[in-house]
């Protein structure tokens, strides 16, 4: 019996579903530095934020005011996009200075927007070589944000292909600023108190929005430190000389000086018996007094031992014996314990003889 055999073809046609509209990443009105002056030789980077059209912006990148072109809201990109759903990084491109800022990254494609729709985007930029707008923050280079725009979208699947619209169509320009015409917009991040174990590290650190980026002084019990000058200060093999209050002082002539406030750095030492217990002997019915002293952090608890065993009450650095007798004779010890660990002390022994005649 012969079988039969089927084939089936099955033709698949692109749909719209999985489209997404173009754009032509171009500018061609340039990008300025505030108050109209040219851009440094170098040029820099923008990036490219989009939305379908009526996505709501609630929570700008950008507040406004007298310092510079604005202020920002968000330390993060990431933080700004996370605070206005809708909005995504789309793509960055490099811009050439000092020929009025312009750029061509090519055709993009702008995520959830239906090919040939509509978009809304606006563009923000820093100037030099940071690769991303959160280290460009840091760096202190000039930033900014430009207007929302909206702009129509290619349809690579229409028939014949609607070619990506150019951004330059609608883009109006951006100028490119913030505070760096000297301002200090405070600190995001100041030292705070610490506790390091002995011969740890330990690491102080401070952040600030500030343009042109300042130069930093570490301080320690009110005495510069020479060769701290960098944003962060670190401590290796921390001893207990190294403990006490440091803060770090930002300046520039373009804004003046600024003081952080000030963290205490504690070092944690483990306890050391620096003068043992002696052994001694002694007459029945006497009296004994063993002492030690210890070294390390503070506070200090105490604990004296007979042959192994706890003695009730013997809480502090010294143990006094009085009336003794034959059975007390034998080995003393003290265990000195603080936060980080415990020592115990060389062993002295108490010998009791009969009184002479």
């Amino acid at each position: 019996m012969k079988k039969a055999f089927t084939l089936v073809v099955l033709m698949v046609t692109p749909t719209m579903a999985f489209a997404q509209g173009t754009v032509g990443f171009a500018n061609g009105t340039g990008i300025v530095r505030w108050p109209g002056m040219s851009l440094p030789v170098g040029g820099g980077c923008v990036e490219l934020i989009a939305a379908p059209t009526g996505t709501a912006l609630a929570n700008p990148l950008f507040t406004y005011d007298s310092c510079g072109l604005g202020s920002l809201n968000f330390s993060s990109l990431e933080g700004f996009l996370a605070a206005n759903p809708g909005w995504q990084s789309v793509a960055t491109v490099w811009f050439t200075a000092p020929v009025a800022g312009r750029f061509n990254g090519g055709t993009v494609t702008i995520p959830n927007i239906a090919p040939g729709a509509n978009a809304e985007y606006f563009l923000i930029g820093w100037t030099g070589s940071s690769v991303t707008w959160d280290a460009a923050v840091w760096s202190g280079a000039l930033l900014g944000e430009s207007a929302i725009f909206t702009t129509a979208t290619g349809n690579p699947l229409a028939y014949p292909p609607v070619s990506p619209v150019s951004l330059a169509a609608t883009f109006a320009g951006m100028t490119l600023g913030w505070d760096c015409l000297g301002c200090f917009n405070g600190f995001t991040a100041e030292p705070t108190n610490q506790t390091a174990v002995l011969g740890a590290t330990a690491t102080l650190y401070v952040r600030a929005i500030a343009c042109p980026p300042p130069y930093y002084q570490w301080y320690f019990n009110g005495v510069s430190i020479p060769g701290a000058t960098d944003s962060s200060f670190q401590i290796s093999n921390a001893q207990v000389t190294n403990a006490g209050t440091y803060w770090v002082v930002l300046s520039n002539t373009a804004w003046g000086v600024r003081a952080s406030g000030s963290a205490t750095l504690t070092v944690r030492a483990d306890p050391i018996i620096t003068s043992p217990p002696q052994s001694q002997t002694a007459y029945v019915g006497s009296t004994v007094n063993f002492r030690a002293s210890a070294g390390g952090s503070l506070p200090f608890a105490y604990q004296w031992y007979f042959n192994g065993s706890a003695i009730s009450g013997a809480g502090s650095s010294d143990l006094r014996l009085t009336s003794v007798s034959a059975t007390q004779a034998g080995t003393y010890t003290l265990v000195v314990t603080n936060v980080v660990g415990a020592v115990t002390s060389a062993p002295a022994m108490l010998s009791v003889i009969p009184p002479v005649e």
